[in-house]
């Protein structure tokens, strides 16, 4: 009750072409109310990424490695979190390659100077070799306010050697200049 005026607002993190997934398919629509109903989604969900400053983003990013976009793709568009891993991935420049690094370094640049980020997503970030550039530009921005392992097996459809985590981030007023003060 004491929200008051509360907005949702489905939308993918790495469209910025916004709604390019769901133009492709209104072809194949025929009814014209679902038709009209996709239409509004992406013009909704397009106005409200122009804002680009949401209080909280509470995502369950992909855990294929499906995305077309390359590391220096999504780091262009959204450089905070992936710059550090892109200087440093060298021959590797797809490094880090799974999509919820991608979702995190999109959601970064949607809360703007203040808020929350809140992801169900694999674990690998929070310990990898791999992974240490981002992890070091994400703890540099973002306080840990809650981190819940939740241990392997948790979803059916996805490998059974994956483990989970739910993460609850809060953007620091100021950004850690010496990453050794890092909790």
């Amino acid at each position: 009750d004491s929200v008051g005026d509360l907005r949702l607002y489905a939308t993918d993190a790495l469209d910025y072409k916004n709604g390019q997934y769901l133009k492709a398919i209104l072809p194949l629509i025929t009814e014209s109310d679902e038709r009209e109903f996709i239409e509004q989604r992406i013009k909704i969900s397009t106005d409200a990424k122009k804002a680009a400053a949401f209080t909280l983003v509470i995502g369950n990013p992909p855990y294929k490695n499906n995305s077309r976009l390359t590391l220096s793709q999504v780091a262009a568009r959204f450089p905070r979190l992936l710059s550090l891993a892109k200087e440093n991935a060298k021959a590797q420049e797809r490094n880090p390659r799974d999509d919820y690094a991608w979702f995190f370094a999109a959601s970064d640049y949607y809360v703007g100077d203040r808020g929350i980020i809140c992801f169900i997503s694999s674990d690998s970030y929070a310990s990898r070799f791999s992974y240490r550039y981002f992890r070091q530009s994400l703890l540099r921005y973002y306080a840990v306010r809650l981190l819940v392992r939740l241990g392997e097996g948790i979803f059916q459809d996805v490998g059974p050697r994956l483990s989970f985590c739910i993460a609850l981030l809060e953007k620091r007023d100021t950004p850690l200049e010496i990453l050794d003060d890092v909790e």
